[in-house]
């Protein structure tokens, strides 16, 4: 049997937003849907979407927000975005595309319109998957810069962060690189207008941090765990020896 296609809808209008997951269920879609955009960037991670629907205009976090941390994640960076919106000025649609969405839908639009769009967007995220030819390091490599990354690892103090906890904030001296063993964090930034914009989503394997010691100036961002999480506190001293004597 054929697997569903999942979409994930991001809109915080209700009556929407209803009536798109039921349009999309009755069209053979598997949907799952929620009002702001830093759920549905945890979603995103539990989810996995084929394809997402996200509006620009949302208190808190917007869809440009969304867009940029989708696009900033390797593991998410190929999702097709179809960014939605009330506004019909110019300005608005070039945004949406230089941040990287694959389609854009003025409201109101009608539902012809949504189903076309969507698989348009799934069929060529389906040709580019299958044109992909992945290149991949020789196993020697890969050995030796693992057995380098593990001893780097095994010194580091492990640490634990709840769901919602603050792991580094805004401002903060860079003391510390991060690397997640386990959990779904996620990196923000907040501007003087007390507005929060998503910057990154990282996941199982990545290292966090570490920008503002290449950069060696307060931290940019905050990073708060999506889910209960195991990390690995590296010490900027050791990470910066082991970059300087293994810079492969």
């Amino acid at each position: 049997m054929k697997e569903k296609k999942r979409i994930l809808i991001i809109e915080d209008d209700p009556v929407l937003s209803n009536n798109i997951e039921e349009l999309l269920l009755l069209a053979g879609y598997d949907v799952c849907n929620t009002d702001n955009g830093i759920k549905g960037l945890q979603l995103a991670r539990e989810f996995n979407p084929h394809l997402v629907l996200s509006d620009i205009l949302m208190p808190g976090t917007d869809g440009f927000s969304v867009l940029h941390a989708f696009r900033a994640n390797h593991e998410s960076s190929s999702v097709p975005i179809i960014m939605m919106t009330g506004k019909t000025d110019n300005s608005t649609f070039r945004q949406a595309m230089e941040k990287g969405a694959d389609d854009f839908l003025f409201k109101p639009f009608k539902d012809i319109e949504l189903l076309n769009a969507i698989e348009r967007r799934l069929m060529k995220s389906e040709e580019t998957a299958r044109a992909v030819i992945p290149i991949f390091n020789s196993p020697n490599e890969n050995v030796k810069q693992n057995n380098h990354l593990d001893q780097l690892l095994a010194d580091a103090e492990e640490i634990t962060a709840g769901k919602g906890e603050v792991i580094f904030a805004q401002g903060q001296a860079p003391n510390h690189v991060y690397f997640i063993a386990e959990g779904i964090v996620c990196t923000y930034r907040v501007n003087g207008n007390a507005r929060v914009f998503a910057s990154n989503l990282l996941t199982r394997d990545q290292l966090l941090g570490y920008q503002a010691v290449f950069d060696n100036e307060p931290r940019k961002e905050k990073a708060q765990a999506l889910t209960n999480s195991v990390l690995k506190k590296i010490p900027v001293k050791h990470f910066k020896n082991a970059i300087l004597n293994h810079p492969e």
